[in-house]
């Protein structure tokens, strides 16, 4: 995307009219300029001469003022579509995508690039009333004196030409910042999120600060340099050029021409230095518009192709409402963790989970647990195999509808401070029971839809998860060790009141933990192991905590 695709992508007509407008407001600038020449030249001035003067800059106010009003509210409308564009795309695109970028990519975008589109998009307006300017003037010039006016254009050929090369130098710094920016957030994400190790340890501290961060902001520092500074090096180089032309018309031109008309020479002149101010704006607005072109393309290039884009019937349930079974046949996905690289696969699976069952899902780290609740749930559909329900294959067409039978809790869920998608009225009725059901009366309230705070515990947090995802009321529930932070008593509760509570409202439950004391409780357990079901049998007490020993301690 280029940035001058944002004006064009929204509201053509807007563009086409302040277009029109600075056209006239430059034509009118230059009108004035002629007027002003007229009267230096011609002294004996009457009161019609001031009439028109008076009506050029009331015509040149308004037409300025307009022109500027509708391309600002032009550029305001571009920086929030770029904004809600970004936040849409990444929602459209596969969890999948979104992982591979990296949120330390996304989080540059949604800052640092949005900001610099922003920037510039702010300067276009200017950027384009000036060239109009630019090119009235242009137009008067060539009025007065088409050989200096031909003369005027190899000057600025000669700018352009000398200008080209230099900013392919600094776009190439201007790209190379941009890339050390993703390594810089990933820098401030370990000062946020490892603040604690930090601290203990004043020498990792320092190597930290002084090391790894220091190296990349210092080369976000020199690439900026570089490449901001090409560019006001090629400005200035411009700028001498115009001066330079203008010494040629006064001195040189009277040697050259003996006859030259002065009082030409000077309105020459007069409009020659007129144009400095909107040639340097213009110039001033590169880097800008530079730097925005490079974060549009660093944003196309993350590879969210917003291949989920939702259409208004997609989360409609009509067709599962009455579902029996979810098959999985032949499953797997196959995938790189990144930075190692090292590839992983899941399956083959082959798996059915009935309404209304507890399921259990146990096995190792990295045996694939949260990946195959991912996959069940409809978040990951790079797979191999079939997923059904009731025999009916689950695919693009269907995705949406699919995954609204699941509410989840991951191991790394996020826990927003509003409760969205939830109506008002269910959001009021549930709330309060929930909220002593779940030990949380004294810690928290909800009002207006909104938490009184976030700041909890890690248990308390899984607790507000769990019952916010039960206010949703959906059939399916995956709770990926939401145990595993909760004290003894609640862990009891958790399985004891519970899940018999959400099994006895028909609810199926898949649940990941590794607390074999409550197996018995589930109707089916799985074991994974290298992303396979290794083991799978009913929860019985007896059975289940024997055969768990003997596969624990195989392991």
């Amino acid at each position: 995307m280029h940035i001058l695709s944002l004006y064009f992508k929204h509201s053509k007509w807007l563009l086409f009219l302040a277009t029109a407008l600075g056209i006239v407001s430059g034509l009118t600038t230059a009108a004035l300029l002629a007027c002003i020449n007229h009267a230096l030249q011609n002294p004996n001035w009457v009161s019609h001469d001031v009439v028109i003067f008076g009506s050029l800059c009331i015509l040149r106010l308004v037409s300025g003022v307009l022109a500027h009003y509708i391309l600002i509210s032009m550029s305001q409308r571009s920086i929030m579509n770029i904004r809600l564009d970004l936040c849409q795309r990444t929602l459209d695109s596969s969890l999948s995508e979104i992982e591979l970028a990296g949120k330390n990519k996304l989080f540059a975008c949604f800052s640092d690039d949005v900001m610099d589109v922003s920037t510039a998009v702010i300067n276009l307006p200017y950027f384009f009333v000036n060239i109009i300017v630019l090119l009235g003037c242009l137009a008067y010039l060539g009025m007065m004196s088409i050989p200096m006016c031909v003369g005027l254009g190899v000057c600025f050929a000669l700018g352009i030409l000398s200008y080209t090369i230099p900013i392919r130098i600094a776009m190439t710094h201007l790209k190379n910042a941009r890339e050390s920016q993703d390594d810089l957030f990933a820098r401030f994400d370990g000062i946020v999120s490892g603040v604690k190790e930090l601290k203990l340890h004043e020498q990792k501290r320092n190597d930290y600060l002084l090391g790894a961060l220091y190296r990349s902001a210092d080369s976000v520092r020199k690439n900026n340099i570089m490449g901001i500074g090409i560019y006001a090096t090629a400005a200035n180089w411009n700028r001498l050029l115009f001066f330079v032309y203008v010494g040629v018309i006064i001195y040189a031109s009277p040697t050259i021409v003996t006859d030259i008309n002065l009082a030409l020479l000077s309105s020459y002149v007069l409009v020659l230095l007129y144009m400095m101010a909107p040639l340097e704006a213009i110039q001033n607005a590169l880097p800008h518009i530079a730097k925005a072109n490079v974060a549009l393309q660093k944003s196309d290039s993350l590879g969210l192709t917003s291949s989920e884009k939702t259409k208004p019937d997609d989360f409609k349930q009509t067709a599962f409402d009455h579902w029996k079974a979810i098959g999985l046949y032949s499953l797997c996905r196959q995938y790189n963790h990144q930075p190692s690289n090292e590839s992983f696969t899941l399956g083959p699976i082959n798996l059915v989970l009935h309404r209304g069952e507890v399921l259990f899902i146990t096995g190792g780290n990295g045996s694939g647990k949260t990946t195959l609740a991912k996959v069940l749930a409809g978040l990951y559909c790079d797979f191999e195999g079939k997923l059904t329900v009731d025999e009916q294959d689950i695919s693009e067409s269907n995705i949406h509808a699919y995954r609204s039978l699941y509410s989840a809790v991951f191991s790394d869920f996020h826990l927003f401070d509003e409760i969205h998608g939830i109506t008002e009225e269910a959001i009021n009725r549930l709330s309060y029971q929930y909220l002593k059901d779940f030990d949380l009366s004294h810690k928290l309230k909800i009002q207006d839809g909104k938490l009184s705070t976030t700041a909890l515990s890690s248990g308390q947090r899984k607790r507000v998860a769990l019952l916010i995802a039960m206010m949703e009321n959906r059939d399916v529930y995956i709770l990926d060790e939401w145990a595993a932070d909760q004290d003894p008593t609640f862990r009891e509760t958790f399985y004891h009141k519970i899940i018999p509570d959400l099994k006895a409202q028909g609810k199926t439950l898949v649940v990941i933990s590794h607390d074999d004391r409550y197996y018995h409780l589930a109707d089916r357990l799985i074991k994974l192991d290298c992303g396979v079901i290794e083991t799978e049998f009913p929860g019985e007490p007896d059975d289940t905590a024997a055969e768990y020993d003997v596969c624990h301690s195989n392991n």
